[in-house]
């Protein structure tokens, strides 16, 4: 899909993600999970609703990883996106990734909670 087609604040992550070795991949909802989870490059969290209150009720959010330069990262917000570069903030967004990381469901699990919430929207 040509740039043109996204909004302006959205292009350059299209870019970015397109550059990117690996994509660590937090998403709340779970339709757009399963978008995201069948390209190979990305790595999906699946915490359970169960869980109660975590950080990653903020929102959606993805760090780009790249060989040999720093990794990059783009959340969602109410009004647009926002593409975040400066290592001290991207740090930050991999700490809370690795912390919801210690809450989230095995990737087999994930997988299973996806497939019961495919079949109960089909």
């Amino acid at each position: 899909m040509r740039g043109e087609a996204y909004p302006a604040w959205f292009r350059d992550w299209v870019e970015i993600e397109r550059e990117a070795t690996s994509l660590r991949w937090f998403e709340p909802q779970i339709d757009r999970l399963i978008v995201a989870a069948s390209q190979p490059r990305v790595v999906f969290l699946v915490v359970p609703s169960d869980a109660g209150a975590h950080p990653g009720l903020a929102g959606h959010f993805v760090i780009a990883g790249f060989d040999g330069r720093p990794d990059v990262a783009y959340l969602d917000n109410a009004l647009a996106g926002q593409v975040v570069e400066r290592a001290a903030d991207v740090a930050r967004i991999v700490l809370l990734y690795d912390i919801l990381k210690a809450e989230a469901l095995a990737p087999r699990a994930s997988v299973d909670l996806a497939r019961k919430a495919i079949e109960r929207w089909t």
